[in-house]
């Protein structure tokens, strides 16, 4: 089990803070009010991606990390703390007060937006690390095709999820680009049904031309319009 999470006591202060960000950029003063704001809720969201990952196993301290994780989980820890930093001072929080056009502030709350980012890092870093199988794209798409068993089947989207969720997700946003805003709300269930329902329907159809690819041409055949079918949509099984 994980630590507790805290609660969200002041959402229009934490928009006051990531606006003032993004107009001043890192100042010294509102990098420590963002810690403050945000800095423990960061560290949970980081664990709870590694215990998806299978690193973490049981009740777990984010600030106690150095004294309960030991050799690469640890690394997996502190690489995916640091990126997460890195990417927050190259203009992650412009990008997110900027997604809602100029004068409104972004639907999608700042936590939920930064988890998506979280789970690509985390997802990157373990696979560097060896603690997730490399393994290429049209494989994973070719077991899951070939899967008859419904058991089976679910096992291979699974996989499917975990290791691909990162790039389908990029390529997605890159195509629907100009319906961010609508398209980034829903996205959780547009992934889901894709993978779900979409890729089990199509896999075979992208996967004609060989492997090489195949996992693009998945995606800008959903993009066409059955991403729209995605909204709303509630998955079933956990990566």
């Amino acid at each position: 089990m994980l630590a507790k999470r805290s609660n969200r006591s002041n959402p229009e202060a934490d928009a006051d803070l990531l606006a003032e960000i993004a107009i001043h950029g890192w100042r010294e003063d509102l990098a420590n009010r963002f810690e403050q704001a945000f800095g423990d809720d960061i560290r949970r969201l980081i664990v709870l991606h590694l215990w998806k990952l299978g690193s973490i196993q049981y009740r777990f301290d984010p600030a106690r990390a150095a004294e309960t994780l030991k050799d690469r989980a640890l690394e997996l820890f502190q690489n995916t703390l640091s990126d997460t930093w890195i990417a927050l001072l190259e203009g992650l929080v412009d990008t997110y007060w900027g997604s809602a056009g100029t004068g409104n502030a972004p639907k999608v709350p700042f936590l939920q937006y930064l988890t998506g980012v979280i789970r690509n890092l985390a997802v990157d870093n373990a696979k560097r690390l060896g603690l997730l199988p490399r393994e290429s794209h049209g494989s994973l798409l070719r077991s899951l095709c070939r899967a008859k068993r419904d058991d089976s089947r679910r096992f291979h989207i699974a996989r499917a999820k975990l290791q691909l969720r990162t790039n389908v997700e990029q390529e997605l946003l890159s195509l629907l680009s100009e319906h961010f805003d609508e398209l980034y709300v829903e996205l959780h269930g547009v992934l889901e049904h894709f993978f779900e329902v979409f890729t089990p329907e199509r896999c075979t159809e992208a996967l004609q031309r060989g492997g090489r690819g195949a996992l693009e041409r998945l995606v800008r055949m959903y993009a066409e319009g059955a991403y729209r079918d995605g909204i709303g949509y509630v998955g079933s099984i956990a990566p």
